[in-house]
C-alpha cells in the first residue's frame, strides 16, 4: 500500500521480500481494566467481526482485523463477576 505524500528512495524498488501491507492481518489489542463491562468490550469487537465478515464476502481473502484482549496482569476480572485471561502488555 502507497501513500501518495510518502517518499523514499526505496519506493520504486522491487525486492522478493517485499511485504504488500494491505493484505496482512492487522492486529487490534483491546485494552481492558479490572471490573470492565464485557459489554463494551462486545460492542467494539463485534465492529471488526463484521468488517471481517463482508470482507469474507467480498474477496475471500484472509481476514484483515484480528483481535487480542490485553492487560497488565494477564487476567482480569469482569464488572458481573467472571475472570477473563488476556495477553499481557
Amino acid at each position: 500500500m502507497r501513500y501518495a505524500h510518502a517518499t523514499s528512495p526505496f519506493m520504486g524498488l522491487s525486492s522478493p521480500h517485499a511485504i504488500n501491507v494491505g493484505q496482512m492481518s492487522k492486529r487490534i489489542g483491546i485494552l481492558v481494566f479490572e471490573r470492565f463491562a464485557l459489554s463494551d468490550v462486545c460492542l467494539l469487537a463485534d465492529a471488526f467481526r463484521l468488517a471481517n465478515e463482508v470482507h469474507a464476502e467480498q474477496s475471500g481473502g484472509a481476514p484483515p482485523y484480528s483481535l487480542v484482549m490485553l492487560s497488565d496482569s494477564g487476567a482480569v476480572r469482569f464488572a458481573s463477576g467472571p475472570t477473563a485471561c488476556t495477553d499481557r502488555c
